[in-house]
């Protein structure tokens, strides 16, 4: 019995470490649009 909970406790511990992040690192926008609505007061944006 208890070699069946420390096999369970090694595989919970290396289930939670951490793994290596094999996506590429994406390139950050150049240009952000921000676009503002006219007539857009608080009455129009919170119904």
């Amino acid at each position: 019995m208890k070699n069946i909970l420390l096999l369970l406790l090694a595989l919970l511990t290396l289930a939670c470490t951490s793994s290596v992040n094999s996506q590429p690192e994406t390139e950050k926008p150049t240009n952000i649009i921000f676009l503002i609505g006219d007539g857009m007061g608080l009455s129009a944006v919170s119904t």
